[in-house]
């Protein structure tokens, strides 16, 4: 994920964002002292290959020339260096590729167990008619480096978009929230079941999800899609 395109996440003031900058922390100033300082270097070593840091791969850019240069003109005693980014360029190409998970697992060489397929979007879901009534027996996917959209077939599919994303592929695959007169688990009267908005009349029963985006915290929780 790009400094330049970035999701943030806010719940109840907590923010937590990932712009592939790894430095490290600052001994006597924020560094804890948990860990003795060799220590210290051994473990962010062992991380830093991990995740993939590197000081050059903004080498080129001459953003970067011109803040370094006015960096090092206002604090000559005190030499700027490039920021460690967790990323790496793609051969001679101008593409970078910005670590995420999928750097980590691919680094502890998880490829035996499953194949990772970073820089792609699923989108959402094909539901069809089996044996077993009703499933889940498509997902399709975007490759973003082309454009190119990819279907995949599986017994089981498994969302883990967390509160925010996961509601968004469900609804893009055609599941709606429904407009129960009392909650589905507890049977407790819905409160707000007036302002509610029933489903289209021609939905199919096993596209009904009653708790679809209900139950989540409508103030404490911001989904941000930041361009800089």
């Amino acid at each position: 994920m790009a400094p330049s395109l970035f999701l943030s996440f806010s719940v109840i003031l907590t923010w937590t964002s990932w712009t592939c900058a790894t430095p490290r922390q600052k001994e006597k100033v924020e560094r804890s002292d948990i860990f003795s300082g060799d220590e210290w270097d051994s473990l962010y070593k062992e991380a830093e290959k991990l995740i993939g840091t590197s000081k050059t791969v903004l080498n080129d850019s001459i953003r970067q020339e011109l803040v370094m240069e006015i960096l090092n003109d206002e604090y000559g005693k005190r030499s700027a260096e490039p920021l460690p980014l967790a990323a790496k360029r793609n051969g001679n190409t101008a593409y970078i590729t910005w670590s995420s998970s999928s750097t980590i697992l691919d680094a502890m060489n998880c490829k035996k167990k499953f194949t990772l397929w970073p820089e792609h979007h699923c989108e959402k879901f094909k539901v069809e008619e089996t044996d077993n009534g009703p499933q889940v027996t498509k997902a399709i996917i975007r490759k973003l480096a082309t454009d190119k959209l990819i279907t995949v077939k599986a017994k089981v599919f498994i969302a883990c978009g967390g509160p925010i994303l996961t509601p968004q592929l469900l609804f893009n695959s055609g599941f709606v929230p429904t407009k129960p007169n009392r909650d589905p688990r507890t049977q407790i009267p819905l409160e707000d079941d007036e302002k509610g908005i029933p489903p289209p009349p021609d939905t199919l029963e096993h596209l009904k999800l009653p708790a679809l985006v209900r139950y989540m915290p409508r103030l404490f929780v911001v989904y941000q899609l930041t361009v800089c």
